[in-house]
Parts: structure tokens; C-alpha cells; sequence
């Protein structure tokens, strides 16, 4: 077909102009005709340009797609639509810009609402101070809740938003809460139907609780019987997004859920595994948040105050080149995940949080500066979530297919310099190790080791001993004394008995005395020792290399892949838990810090 002549027949030709760019434009901007299909991937390729904001949103079997329109301006963002439902728009607001500035094409006039993650179905906190709940309406409007034998009041405030807190509640339910208020004159109720009251625990992170209970190991049989907590168990899923203001809402891309094999699948499997084994142990309704972000450093999920409280280096020209490929992929500014995904359920009353994270901080360029930002954000969460001794699990980070000076730091400052948690800095604070569970046939990388049934069950030991009270070990061996005579170097463990299961990873090392250092990290050459005896309570180390100088650290497990699957040195010889990674100073040194001191 030859080309269009315009010059004999302009008005025609602008006509076929116009309407190519018009249907171009639908193509690349109208949601699928198919709004009933399932298939997530076909969604994403065809919305693949929006890189951190997921426009695929799954409810039950049913998916939808919308563009997000971001609208940046000097005071922030604008507006946001995501549908999660065929009938309803959510605004997704930033709590940087006046009400008025929030501008829709969908509907103007004020809505009466709860928040969007305030669902049918759905887990709310049980016990003092009392649950809280909040939404959207019309200004200076009361709203009256009902629920149980309640009548609550408040009134709206002059930004549109209103907050009530519920006088605290038992475990149990199915529950209702109604809301009523009047807009533009009009009497409008919305209802929260069979609302459970359990404990909410919040799970964030990078990619490691990111990764699917489809694809852990046990992940079919987690799937074939996750309708059996189909009465106990519910969870919500954040869309993966960043924003440069705290947001008032998160876009959500998993509603409040039953597990069942559908469901659940994209879920997190630590958060999930974690979540179950809380129910079985304590048989009460478990409500899971699911918001990570996979590849994310620490400071992306901070608030702004811990950027001032812990401030960095920036990168050189040299680092640059480096790390801006990374820098490109993932939202790594400060406080923009906190933004986006954790500020907008701050008022929410939660349990705890777990937190498995740390990666992308140990393969970046400053590893150190994890020493000041992990305790901060953990003060931060807790002041945002108005609990000062909120209970927070982590993950000491694991194993990848590459050597790195990076990791063991990240996992040493993720103690607080302390080697187990909880601790003086961490206070109610736990731990899982899992070094010793590395993956190298990973299909998703060894970074993302299948392995998180175990790590599940290591915290699931650390909450019910810390937060629940239910006296169960949780921590391995550490070491509380030494002693050096000649050539050998004992070391003394705590809680006892001890199991050496393998005394060739060469995973004990000292450094010699004999040149002045302040700390370990002045010590330039490490010297593997091996294990000569062992007792149930202790190993002795052959410390030959040192010539006579005597030892002035040690240090073990410092290595990114220290060991095969639960075939690290040292565990635990009835609780088959290892001991962590730790380096202590050794001159002069007789007792150190005890898990009961």
C-alpha cells in the first residue's frame, strides 16, 4: 500500500493522524477487556512501564488493571486511583497536601468511608489500649461507631479524616462496626462485617520476606492446607510502591483474605509460616500485613528522622558507576518505602513487626552505617505505632554465591555490636540465625534460600518466649567466659548443653596480639584455629599460630556461606539451634555478657 498523498487531501489526512494517535493510546492506557482473568503475568507485561508501582491488583480470582496517574508538583503528589474492587475507587492521598488540592475525576464532593485496609473480614488488634479505626468524610460532621454495646463519637476533622479508638476487646468474633455520618446533608452508614480480634503482626523487608509460600520448600503442603485456617487466620498484601510524602493510605494489592491455595500463594512465606504456628500456639485469630519491597536498602524504610539521626557518606565518582545500576532498579531513597508503604498503617494498633532485611545494605557501599540505622528504625516504628517496647523479630541475614566483607558486618551491627538479641540496645528485640540454612541450588538465587519453614520456626520460638511469655528456648550457644593457658583458648557456652556437629569449617579464627588496636576492626590478619576438645558447656581452640603473643580477638562464622544446611560448629544440643556469628575481644577478657545477665 503506497503512502497518503496529504498535499491532494489534507483535511483527510489529519483525520488519520488524529485518529492513529488515538487508538495508540488506548492500547497503552485502557485496563484489559478480560477484567475476569487470573493470569498476573500477562497484566504485568502489559503495565511493565510503571517500575515500582504495580498496577495489577488481585482480589479473590478477579483482576484489574488501572494506570496510576502520579502528578508531581512542588508540594508532592497529587492523586492516585487504584481499583480494588469494580465498584469502588480508593483515593490514595498524600497527607503532604491539603484535602482541596486533591483533585478526582471520578467523584469531587466529600465520601464517608473507613480507610481502605479497614475491610470486611478483616484482623483487628485485641486488648488495651483498644483497636482504632479511622476514614474519610465530610468536615465537621460527627460519626457515630456502633459496635458490640458501643456508642463512639467523634467529629470529622477539617482535613476530611476522622479517627475513633474501640474500647479494647477479647480474642474472638465474627464482629460488625458501623459507621454512620451525614454528607451533603444525606444520613450515609458503612459497615465492617465479621471483623476478628486476634494479634496483628506486620511483616516487611526486601526480598527474602517477599519470597512466596509457593515457592518454599513445603510450599504444596502449606497451599494444600491453608483453608484449615480459613476461620483464624487473615491477611493483607501492600503494593510494592514508593512516595516522596507520607501517604495517608497504602495502594493495596492483596485485600484482607482467607488463606486458601489461591490466596495465599504470592503471600510471604515467612510472614505466613511465622503467622500459622502463632495460632496453633496460642489458638486465637492472627491478622498478617504484608509490605516488602524486594532489593530495598534500610533507609528507604525509615523516616526522615533517622536519615538525620544516622547521616552517611555520599558516594564518590569512583562508587558511582558501581552501585547507580542498582540505584536505577529499586526505590533506595531515604524514607520512601516508610512513605508509601509502612507511615499510611501507623494508625493502626499492631502486635509487632518482623523484619527480614539487610541484603541490599551488606552488598552496598556503606555496610557500616547499618550500626546506627537498625536500632533507630526500630525506635522510629515504635514511636510511629505509639509503643515504646513494641516486640520486633528479625532475620539475621544469610547466605549468596559470592564472598563479601559486607555481610557478616551487616549481620554482627544487626546485634547492635552485641552478637544476640533481645540485648541492652535491642530491648524486646528477637533474633533468627540463618546462616546455617543456605540454598545454593536455588532456582531464585542463593540470596533467596528456600529454606523459610525454619526460619519461621526460629522466630516463632523468639516471639513466644519475648513477647508471649511462654518459657521456650529461642537463642543458641554464646560464649560467656575464656580462658587462654599456652597454646589453647577455651570457650565457655551458654544456655548448655553444646553439640559440636562440624569442627572443619575453619569457622573459629583469632587475631594475635602483638600490635596495638582499638577494636577488631584494626586487626588485619586472622588466623583459623581449630577445635582440639569440646565438652557439653565448652571448646577448646588450638591457638599455635599466635606464637606465644597470646590472642587479642576472636571471632566465628565470619564468612558469607559459613556452612552447609545445619551444618554450621556449634548448636544447641536440645534446642538444635546454632550458635550466632561473634566477635569478642580476648586479652584480659574473663567473663563476658551473659543471655541472663
Amino acid at each position: 500500500m503506497g503512502r497518503i498523498n496529504c498535499k491532494m487531501m489534507q483535511p483527510a489526512c489529519f483525520v488519520y493522524v488524529v485518529a492513529a494517535v488515538i487508538i495508540l493510546l488506548l492500547v497503552q492506557y485502557l485496563p484489559p477487556l478480560d477484567h475476569d482473568s487470573d493470569d498476573s503475568e500477562d497484566c504485568l507485561r502489559r503495565w511493565g512501564l510503571f517500575r515500582s508501582r504495580r498496577p495489577c491488583l488481585r482480589v479473590g480470582k478477579s483482576e484489574w488493571s488501572a494506570r496510576q496517574t502520579w502528578k508531581k508538583t512542588a508540594v508532592g503528589e497529587e492523586a492516585t486511583l487504584v481499583y480494588v474492587e469494580r465498584t469502588e475507587v480508593i483515593y490514595r492521598k498524600s497527607a503532604a497536601i491539603p484535602p482541596k488540592k486533591i483533585k478526582s475525576a471520578v467523584r469531587q464532593k466529600a465520601e464517608f468511608r473507613f480507610a481502605n485496609y479497614f475491610q470486611d473480614g478483616m484482623v483487628l488488634q485485641r486488648g488495651k489500649p483498644g483497636a482504632r479505626v479511622w476514614g474519610f468524610g465530610e468536615a465537621n460532621q460527627e460519626v457515630h461507631v456502633t459496635f458490640q454495646s458501643s456508642l463512639l463519637k467523634t467529629v470529622i476533622e477539617a482535613d476530611g479524616t476522622w479517627l475513633i479508638q474501640l474500647p479494647p476487646s477479647e480474642a474472638g468474633g465474627p464482629y460488625d462496626i458501623e459507621a454512620t455520618s451525614v454528607v451533603d446533608g444525606d444520613k450515609e452508614m458503612v459497615p465492617l462485617r465479621a471483623v476478628l480480634f486476634g494479634d496483628v503482626w506486620l511483616c516487611s523487608g526486601q526480598s527474602n520476606m517477599e519470597f512466596q509460600v509457593q515457592q518454599m520448600f513445603n510450599g504444596t503442603e502449606e497451599l494444600q492446607y491453608a483453608r484449615t485456617y480459613k476461620d483464624s487466620i487473615r491477611f493483607l498484601q501492600i503494593l510494592k510502591s514508593d512516595a516522596p510524602n507520607p501517604l495517608l493510605e497504602p495502594d493495596i494489592y492483596q485485600a484482607w483474605a482467607m488463606p486458601s491455595s489461591v490466596s495465599l500463594a504470592e503471600f510471604s512465606a515467612v510472614c505466613w509460616a511465622f503467622g500459622r504456628r502463632l495460632q496453633e500456639k496460642l489458638d486465637i485469630p492472627v491478622g498478617l500485613i504484608g509490605s516488602y519491597y524486594g532489593g530495598t536498602p534500610i533507609r528507604a524504610w525509615s523516616p526522615p528522622e533517622v536519615g538525620e539521626q544516622c547521616p552517611t557518606t555520599p558516594l564518590t565518582d569512583l562508587e558511582m558507576p558501581m552501585y547507580e545500576p542498582w540505584l536505577l532498579k529499586y526505590p533506595a531513597d531515604p524514607s520512601v518505602l516508610w512513605n508509601a508503604m509502612i507511615a499510611p498503617l501507623t494508625p493502626l494498633q499492631i502486635k509487632g513487626a518482623l523484619w527480614y532485611q539487610g541484603e541490599a545494605d551488606a552488598m552496598g557501599a556503606r555496610p557500616d552505617d547499618y550500626l546506627c540505622l537498625f536500632p533507630a528504625m526500630i525506635a522510629s516504628w515504635r514511636k510511629a505505632f505509639r509503643s515504646a517496647r513494641l516486640p520486633f523479630g528479625f532475620v539475621q541475614i544469610g547466605d549468596k554465591n559470592e564472598e563479601d566483607t559486607g555481610t557478616p558486618v551487616v549481620r554482627w551491627h544487626q546485634t547492635a555490636d552485641v552478637g544476640f538479641a533481645p540485648n541492652k540496645v535491642l530491648q524486646n528485640v528477637f533474633m533468627a540465625v540463618a546462616m546455617d540454612l543456605p540454598d545454593p541450588d536455588s532456582p531464585y538465587n542463593s540470596i533467596h534460600p528456600r529454606y523459610k519453614e525454619e526460619v519461621a520456626q526460629r522466630l516463632t520460638l523468639g516471639a513466644l518466649n519475648t513477647v508471649y511469655g511462654v518459657k521456650v528456648p529461642f537463642q543458641g550457644p554464646y560464649p560467656i567466659a575464656l580462658s587462654q593457658a599456652g597454646s589453647q583458648l577455651t570457650i565457655h557456652f551458654d544456655p548448655a548443653p553444646i553439640i559440636v556437629k562440624n569442627s572443619s569449617n575453619h569457622n573459629f579464627e583469632v587475631c594475635c596480639a602483638g600490635i596495638p588496636m582499638s577494636s577488631w576492626q584494626d586487626c588485619h590478619s586472622w588466623v583459623p584455629s581449630s577445635i582440639t576438645s569440646s565438652t557439653i558447656k565448652a571448646i577448646t581452640l588450638d591457638v599455635t599460630e599466635c606464637q606465644g603473643k597470646g590472642v587479642a580477638f576472636l571471632r566465628y562464622a565470619w564468612k558469607v556461606t559459613p556452612c552447609a544446611y545445619l551444618r554450621c560448629d556449634i548448636y544447641g544440643t536440645n534446642t538444635a539451634l546454632p550458635a550466632p556469628p561473634f566477635v569478642i575481644p580476648v586479652e584480659g577478657s574473663k567473663k563476658l555478657n551473659s543471655f541472663r545477665a
